[in-house]
């Protein structure tokens, strides 16, 4: 098997030396740039199979060089490394085209375990920043729950029936109603829930099963 390459774009000199030791350890082929213009050059002269960027650069930002590697044709993995755990540079790195995103604090384990699952394109998160996806999940679901709290037991059984999968003629003839009147529910529900297609529909009932 080919040996993979792996390009350390790292200022900081210890911890660029911890990298570069823990990855030849295990046997990967390294390269390390200290800026995004080196990085730059390097990536020009010998793409990588993968980059582990750090973001804060003395003369920029490691996204720079996430979303060079993202443009190669075929596209190349990053794994952010870095000390920032906000929300808004996670989400800009993930939106650049990285695959992972770890924290220098994270073990030498979770480091090894990032770099494998990156290698493959597999997602890579370190559990400090998984909270940022799963948290915004959870509140749409509390939000389900609370708009479903206002309709009418009868609005309710019409909702669910969709969320089913059930057409509007099919659940006008299990209820024993008119389309017209199936379709008026339909209007009311929309309304209540701020919804405007059966799919938004679908999804609130579906969320409030899952909540």
């Amino acid at each position: 098997m080919t040996m993979k390459r792996i390009l350390i774009v790292e200022d900081d000199s210890a911890f660029a030396t911890w990298l570069l030791g823990h990855l030849r350890q295990d046997g990967w082929k390294t390269t390390h740039a200290e800026t995004v213009e080196a990085a730059l050059e390097h990536i020009d002269k010998a793409p990588p199979d993968l980059g582990i960027i750090d973001i804060g650069l003395p003369d920029g930002e490691g996204l720079e060089v996430i979303a060079r590697l993202g443009a190669l044709t075929p596209a190349v993995p990053s794994l952010v490394m870095t000390l920032f755990d906000d929300d808004d540079v996670f989400l800009r790195a993930l939106e650049r085209g990285a695959v992972g995103y770890v924290l220098k604090e994270d073990s030498a384990i979770d480091f090894r375990l990032a770099v494998e699952a990156s290698l493959r394109g597999h997602c890579a998160l370190s559990p400090r920043m998984a909270r940022f996806l799963v948290n915004p999940l959870r509140q749409r679901a509390r939000d389900a729950q609370e708009a479903l709290s206002c309709l009418t037991p009868r609005e309710r059984q019409v909702a669910t029936m969709l969320g089913k999968g059930s057409s509007y003629a099919e659940v006008a003839s299990m209820l024993g109603v008119t389309l017209g009147t199936v379709q008026t529910y339909v209007k009311q529900l929309y309304r209540k829930l701020g919804v405007t297609s059966k799919t938004d529909l679908t999804y609130l009932i579906v969320s409030d099963w899952h909540a």
